[in-house]
């Protein structure tokens, strides 16, 4: 980490928010992809996966980009994520957040990528690219 900030990736492809109804089974290519996140409600099935998997039905919002928190995140630590979704707030770029155990990630639509990019190295982020780790 540089000084209190996490340091961020962003992930290769382009990815997809799809919703589905809440008894709709989760598709079998959805579990085959290296990333990929799914959450079920009353309400509906949410999935979040890469745009080169195709479901036929739903709503689907493409052009999403995903940028990871490449340290772990204890569970303890507080405003994080409030830190970063403020400096793309005053930026105009709008997120979806998205959280496991340990990481945390944000997805920006692709054509607002590099207005994230810039807002965030210009608050001393440090970002990589999954295939470029020395950036």
């Amino acid at each position: 980490m540089s000084g209190c900030y996490i340091d961020l990736q962003i992930l290769e492809g382009e990815y997809q928010l799809i919703k589905l109804p809440a008894n709709q089974p989760i598709p079998a290519d959805v579990l085959k992809q290296d990333f990929f996140s799914v959450t079920r409600t009353r309400d509906e099935l949410s999935i979040i996966v890469s745009e080169t998997v195709t479901i036929e039905s739903g709503y689907k919002d493409i052009g999403w980009s995903v940028i990871k928190f490449v340290n772990n995140m204890e569970l303890s630590l507080v405003g994080v994520t409030a830190r970063i979704t403020t400096i793309l707030a005053a930026s105009n770029v709008n997120i979806c957040a998205l959280a496991t155990y340990c990481t945390d990630y944000i997805l920006v639509k692709r054509e607002k990528l590099s207005v994230a990019v810039k807002a965030l190295k210009g608050a001393g982020y440090h970002i990589t690219k999954e295939d470029d780790t020395n950036a």
